[in-house]
Order: structure tokens, then C-alpha cells, then sequence
């Protein structure tokens, strides 16, 4: 961009043509105080706070929207000014209830820290405090009416972040307030509860239930990681304070995968399972604690009591990192010689990788380029846990136009945002689909001719038409249409792109490495037919605790390791600890771990070395010398 060049307060600085006063001041390092402004929202200038002087202007204007130029005189930072600010910040304090200690932001609000940059120490103004609703319905955070100072962060948060547009104001004057939908209340609303108006609030407004008047965010840790909870990997703050995480928070609002959903925001901190912390082992039909020594010489046992090892099934959780995959590997693979060795999403992972290898273009994208697309065909996709989606789908309808078809049994708000809603029953979206491309690809036979039935058999002709004369079309598909549809819905999603330049794939997976090629290593490409040889199953689930063994699997012995107490691990002959996604995570080191849960890759080597004589790091050791 074009340099421009500006004095503001009498110091010549530099600019970028298209910056504001308040982006040319921030990045000059000259401080002018901001309310409703926040980095990643439009600017709209409601507070006042960031009113400069400008030569040859003969009123105030607003620094955060007022257009930077070559050769502007400005001043920040006058007697007049200041006296200005301090005025609007008295007002701000006497229209509302901003009794500082006993709200849970104190001393970490952004209305208190200008009160006392600009030495507002009483009020000149009589107080109205209007007596305003406090809004509790919410399942993870409630809204105190009484503390909000009309920034409109949470409404822009709301509207340009997530897409969705719940919030916005009602009433007039003091009684103005934040209201979701028609004035619902937010638990009864069409709010996600992906908390992202919270994280934005200035002020005690909007606050987490369950972590209000706990801690003071500048006594915390913050570590920076990504989010684990599904495919997409968001960016996530952690507030962390005498080794708990006491809040999750999105790092950017510039960037797409910024605004967590209600699961990546508040799982970890509602999270009630119940911890496994010691192996157990079943004794007449009752699961008793053992030390890991004998759970460690049970295991040695039972293999080698087994007539063949290969007949062990070695099962491993989608959501482990490529150090404990590799570990998996050494021992399930390269030590047992098992056949049936596999992760929990080895199904997802087959059918992703056999349609991948008949697919000569590369045909998937990133999920950010979604917002680029003038065409978005979404099918069964959870948009209330995979949240930056719907903000994606948003801005490219939004900003380029972009046509969306939403094939889908529940109404949600991709429906509401759908130019075409091809509304099916759950069971037959994979056959929609498939006739759908079919005509995308100059089949109509069962467009015209069709062996099921759906409301609006039209919608299909439009939505083939919509795709064909898009520029950029992306296919956006979740997990369940990989069980639902296999290899063949999958194949014909492929193909589609493959034959069309203007189409590109977004497929959903169920973990945030599904797609990462070490776990190609352990899933079998052919998956598994003599299940009744299995004598033995491994299972190494760690916080994954919602897998089931199928029921025609029916192993003499079952080890579960896992993280929480679950139906699988209620069922199991010995029970192993396991660890959570964070507290595997390299960058989270302080955080509290319960005591005597020992880490699967040091369980896995203990394993190796009763079983070899030879620990993990040495059998890497003479893989490298070979």
C-alpha cells in the first residue's frame, strides 16, 4: 500500500493509504483511549472516547474511523480533549450500576482502567441507574444489563465474527439494552452459546458462570495452543492459575479460526467425568486398584499365553499426537506383528485415502478459502461444534454473494442463510447427494426418474444449476456422510471435483490429525473381516470417552486405557490411566496433573522392555545405526 505521511502532535509520522487515525497513532506507539473500538470488528465510533483534533475541522472527529490522509495535522492529546473524555467516562458511570468492587471484571475492566488513567475519582453527576434485568438463562454465561456500557462489541462480535446476528439493541434512552432475537431471553434465543460477546464484553456485562470471582485474568498463566476438540484447530487462550485452566479464549478476531464454539470455550471447564487414576484390574467380576507393575505383568501374561500374537487387536484414539502414534506403532505392529491394528477413525481415514489416490487433481482446499467461494454446498455438517464454519459460509454470502445449498434433515442456521434447503431424512443425504452430483456431472436419469422421495424435487434441478455456473464452488462435508454414504459417495464427491475445475472438497474429520499421513501408517486399507480370531484387544483411548467396541467383537481379554470412567471401560478386564489432550500438550506445563497418571508413551515402553528387553528410544537407536 501507498505510504502516506501525517503530524500528529507535532511529530511527523508514517501511514499506510487506507489506515485510520487510530491505526497510524497505534502503530506510532501514541495512545489514544478506545471503548467500543476493538481490533477485527468495523469501527462505528459510539463511545467517543478516540475524538481527536483535526486542522481545517471545525468539530471533533473519531480517530478509529476517520480516514487517514497525506499531510493531516492532528492532536490527541489536548487539556480540551482530555476534559472531554473524562466527561463521557463520568456520564458512562453514572448511567449504570459500575459499582467497581463488586463486580467479577474488577481489575481487569477496560471502563475501570480509564477511570483511573483519567483520575475520576467521583462523580459530579447524580446517578440513575435504571434498574435493568440480569439475564441468567444461559447454560455457560448470564448478562448483567446493569453493567453495560452499549459498546456494541458483543452485537459486531455477534453479527461479523460467528454470523449469526442474535444480538442487537431494544428499547431507547438509559433503558437501552442488549437483546437477543425478539427481546428472548439468551438461554430461549438462537444464541450457540459459543461465547464469543464474553470474550469481547469491556466490562463485567457478560460473564462466565463458572468462572466468575475465581481468579483475576492478570494473576493467570496464558498459554497459547490449538484446540483439540475437533477437525478444524482453533487457536485457544488458557487462563491458568495454581495449575487449572479457569478460561478458554479465542486469540484473534482476524483470524477465521478465531471464534470457538461452546465445546472448545467451556468443555474443558464443564467437563464432569469422572477421572480413572489408578489401573484396575477385574477379580470375580469386580474391578479392583492394582499398581501398574501388575497391570504391566498381567498384560505380559495374557500375550504370552496366546497361541497367536497377531491376533490382538490394537486400537488407537484419532485424537493422539504422531509421538504416541509412533509409539503404538513400534509396539502393535513392529513388536506384536498384530493384523488387526487400527484407530478409532480408521473407517473415516480409509475411505478419505482410497478416494484420494483415484483423484489425480489435489481437489481439497483450505477451510479459510470457503469465504472466498461464490458457491458452498454444505452436507451434514454439526455447525454448533465445528462453529468457524458458519462464520466462513457468512462472510462468502455476505461479501461475494455466494450462493449456499444446505442438504440437511435439521434446521439450523446454515437453513437460514441457504439459498436452497434440500430438507431430506437423515438416513438418505448421502443418496441426495449422489443425484445431485450426478446432474452436476450431466447425469439426469434419476433427477428426472427418482427411486426415493423428498420434498421439492425442483430444489435438486436448482442447486445442479447454481454449481454448474459457479466461478468457485466448495463441497463441505462432515464425518457422519463418510459412515452414512462410504466409499461410493465419497468417490462420487471426489470425481465431481475431479472433472470440474470450478469445484474444490472441505471434508470434516473427526479429530484435528485425521488427515496426517503418520496415521495412514496404522489404519488398514482394507479394514477387517475375522474379528472372531481377536483373543486380546488394546484399546488406547485417552480422553476419547464415547467409543464403543462393536458387538461382534468379543475379545477373551480387554484392556482399556483411557482417561475417563465410560461404558467400554466399564467393561473392561484391566483398566490403564491415561492422559487428556492437554496435559500431552508440550506448551501447557504447568497445568495440575492428578497423581500416579503415568503417560502412554512411557506405559507403551514399559510394555516394550518386558516384552524385548529393549526400551522404545533403543530400538529407534539401532533402526538409525541400520
Amino acid at each position: 500500500m501507498k505510504e502516506i505521511i501525517l503530524k500528529i502532535d507535532g511529530k511527523e509520522v508514517k501511514g499506510k493509504e487506507g489506515d485510520t487515525i487510530l491505526d497510524v497513532c497505534k502503530a506510532n506507539g501514541i495512545y489514544i483511549p478506545t471503548l467500543c473500538y476493538l481490533e477485527g470488528l468495523t469501527p462505528y465510533g459510539g463511545c467517543r472516547l478516540c475524538v481527536v483534533e483535526i486542522e481545517g475541522e471545525k468539530k471533533l472527529h473519531t480517530a478509529c474511523t476517520y480516514p487517514a490522509k497525506n499531510g493531516l495535522i492532528v492532536k490527541t492529546n489536548t487539556e480540551m480533549l482530555n476534559n472531554y473524555r473524562k466527561k463521557i467516562i463520568e456520564l458512562l458511570f453514572a448511567e449504570k450500576n459500575h459499582y467497581c468492587m463488586f463486580c467479577e471484571k474488577s481489575g481487569n475492566c477496560e471502563l475501570q482502567e480509564l477511570a483511573y488513567k483519567f483520575k475520576l475519582y467521583n462523580l459530579s453527576l447524580p446517578m440513575l441507574n435504571p434498574k435493568l434485568h440480569v439475564d441468567a438463562t444461559g447454560k455457560y454465561f448470564a448478562i448483567d444489563h446493569n453493567r453495560c456500557v452499549l459498546c456494541s462489541r458483543c452485537i459486531r462480535a455477534c453479527d461479523e465474527i460467528v454470523g449469526l446476528h442474535v444480538l442487537d439493541f431494544s428499547e431507547r434512552g438509559n433503558r437501552t439494552f442488549v437483546a437477543a432475537d425478539f427481546k428472548d431471553p439468551i438461554g430461549n434465543s438462537s444464541c450457540i452459546e459459543c461465547g464469543l460477546c464474553m470474550q469481547v464484553c469491556p466490562t463485567g456485562a457478560i460473564f462466565d458462570k463458572v468462572s466468575s470471582y475465581k481468579f483475576n485474568v492478570n494473576e493467570c498463566q496464558k498459554i497459547t495452543t490449538v484446540c483439540q476438540q475437533c477437525s478444524i484447530g482453533c487457536p485457544i487462550t488458557l487462563f491458568i492459575k495454581d495449575g487449572k485452566i479457569l478460561r478458554c479464549e479465542g486469540v484473534d478476531l482476524r483470524n477465521p479460526k478465531v471464534q470457538l464454539c461452546r465445546v472448545g470455550r467451556f468443555d474443558i471447564l464443564y467437563r464432569n467425568n469422572i477421572r480413572i487414576l489408578t489401573p484396575m484390574i477385574r477379580k470375580n467380576g469386580k474391578l479392583k486398584k492394582c499398581s501398574i507393575e501388575e497391570a504391566l505383568t498381567l498384560i505380559i501374561d495374557k500375550i504370552n499365553s496366546l497361541t497367536n500374537k497377531k491376533n490382538i487387536l490394537c486400537l488407537i484414539s484419532g485424537i493422539y499426537p504422531n509421538n504416541i502414534l509412533e509409539a503404538f506403532v513400534k509396539f502393535a505392529i513392529e513388536t506384536l506383528g498384530s493384523i488387526y491394528v487400527d484407530s478409532t477413525d480408521g473407517y473415516w481415514c480409509r475411505v478419505i485415502s482410497q478416494s484420494l489416490r483415484t483423484s489425480p487433481r489435489n481437489v481439497e482446499c483450505q477451510i479459510e478459502d470457503i469465504q472466498k467461494a461464490d458457491c458452498i454446498l454444505i452436507v451434514d455438517v454439526n455447525f454448533k461444534v465445528q462453529n468457524p464454519l458458519h462464520s466462513l459460509v457468512r462472510k462468502a454470502a455476505r461479501f461475494n454473494n455466494a450462493k449456499v445449498i444446505f442438504i440437511g434433515s435439521a434446521e439450523n442456521h446454515f437453513v437460514n442463510i441457504a439459498d436452497i434447503w434440500i430438507k431430506t431424512d437423515s438416513s438418505i443425504e448421502n443418496r441426495l447427494l449422489e443425484i445431485l452430483l450426478n446432474a452436476i456431472n450431466g447425469d439426469e436419469k434419476e433427477l428426472k426418474h427418482p427411486k426415493i422421495t423428498y420434498e421439492k424435487p425442483e430444489d435438486l434441478h436448482l442447486a445442479a444449476n447454481l454449481v454448474n455456473k459457479a466461478k468457485h464452488c466448495i463441497i463441505v462435508y462432515g464425518e457422519n456422510l463418510v459412515k452414512l454414504g462410504g466409499t461410493k459417495t465419497v468417490n462420487l464427491i471426489y470425481e465431481t471435483a475431479r472433472k470440474h475445475d470450478n469445484i474444490n472438497v472441505v471434508p470434516l474429520g473427526p479429530y484435528l490429525n485425521s488427515m496426517d499421513a503418520q496415521r495412514f501408517k496404522i489404519v488398514n486399507n482394507l479394514g477387517f473381516t475375522n474379528y472372531n480370531e481377536v483373543e486380546l484387544a488394546y484399546l488406547l483411548l485417552g480422553d476419547d470417552d464415547s467409543f464403543i467396541l462393536p458387538k461382534f467383537i468379543e475379545p477373551n481379554f480387554l484392556i482399556v486405557q483411557s482417561a475417563y470412567y465410560s461404558k467400554i471401560a466399564m467393561m473392561a478386564d484391566l483398566i490403564i490411566p491415561a492422559t487428556t489432550w492437554l496435559e500431552r500438550d508440550e506448551k501447557v506445563k504447568n497445568l495440575e496433573k492428578p497423581h500416579g497418571i503415568i503417560d502412554e508413551k512411557s506405559f507403551i515402553t514399559k510394555l516394550l522392555i518386558k516384552l524385548t528387553g529393549n526400551s522404545l528410544d533403543e530400538q529407534i537407536k539401532r533402526e538409525v545405526k541400520k
